[in-house]
C-alpha cells in the first residue's frame, strides 16, 4: 500500500478495539455512519497494538464508554509505520454495506 494512502487512512482513523466482536460492530457502525459517501479508497488495517506503545490512549468519549484511540508515539500524531500493520484489506461498498473478509 503506497505511503500516501496510509497517510490518508491515518487521517481517517477513528478508533481501535482489541475485542474482535465489538471491534467488528464498531467498525461497521463507523463506516456506515460516516463513510457511505467517501469516494476514495478505504482500507481496514489489523494493527499490532503492542507496537503502538504510549500512542494508544483509552479515552472516555461520552461519559459512559471508554474507547482506545491512536495518536502516534507520545501523542505526536506521527502516522502508523508499516511494521505496525499486520494485515490490510480494501473495503468494498455493496448495497449500502462495507464488506471485506476481515469484517466477517
Amino acid at each position: 500500500m503506497p505511503s500516501k494512502q496510509i497517510d490518508e487512512f491515518n487521517e481517517k482513523l477513528v478508533a481501535i478495539d482489541t475485542g474482535k466482536d465489538f471491534f467488528i460492530f464498531e467498525v461497521k457502525w463507523v463506516l456506515e455512519s460516516f463513510y457511505l459517501n467517501f469516494t476514495k479508497y478505504l482500507f481496514l488495517l489489523q494493527i499490532d497494538c503492542k507496537k503502538l506503545g504510549d500512542g494508544l490512549i483509552y479515552e472516555d468519549v461520552d461519559g459512559s464508554n471508554v474507547f482506545p484511540h491512536f495518536y502516534g508515539p507520545s501523542r505526536s500524531f506521527v502516522p502508523l509505520t508499516l511494521d505496525m500493520v499486520v494485515k490490510s484489506e480494501g473495503l468494498i461498498l455493496s448495497n449500502g454495506k462495507f464488506v471485506c473478509s476481515m469484517l466477517n
